[in-house]
């Protein structure tokens, strides 16, 4: 149970590491549009009222961070940060997703915000959550 629970640990910790990749394409793309000034008005009226994901983008990385100090120290707080941090992520995956659309225009780039920012995680959350208790049942056993 040791060995798998170590190897999904680094499984989660390579997800949010990519996720957080894409997020930041993401938010260098839409820096990258205002930046040169795009000369059709949709993309800019886009890229203007687009200002407000950028606070989610930087609120989500800071989550990762957490989470990847979590997972590090394995603290009891994780999995409470883990799941209240998938709650308010549900919002700004779909304004990512939406960015991603409407930025790269491709079917590829929601698939993956999809599958690397929601269904992985959730899943990895709940192998977490189920088997949190049996971990450190494990390690008291060894310890005492």
């Amino acid at each position: 149970m040791n060995k798998t629970f170590e190897i999904v640990r680094k499984i989660t910790l390579v997800v949010w590491i990519i996720d957080a990749i894409i997020v930041a394409i993401g938010l260098v793309q839409l820096f990258a549009l205002k930046i040169f000034e795009i000369s059709s008005s949709k993309m800019e009226m886009e890229v203007i009222s687009s200002y407000w994901y950028l606070l989610y983008g930087i609120f989500i990385i800071l989550i990762f961070l957490l989470l990847i100090y979590g997972l590090l120290k394995l603290k009891r707080w994780f999995l409470l940060i883990y799941w209240i941090s998938l709650l308010i992520y549900l919002a700004p995956l779909f304004m990512l997703i939406y960015i991603f659309d409407n930025v790269l225009s491709g079917l590829f780039e929601n698939l993956l915000v999809g599958i690397f920012g929601f269904i992985i995680p959730i899943g990895l959350g709940m192998f977490y959550t189920i088997n949190y208790s049996k971990f450190k049942k494990e390690n008291f056993a060894r310890i005492s």
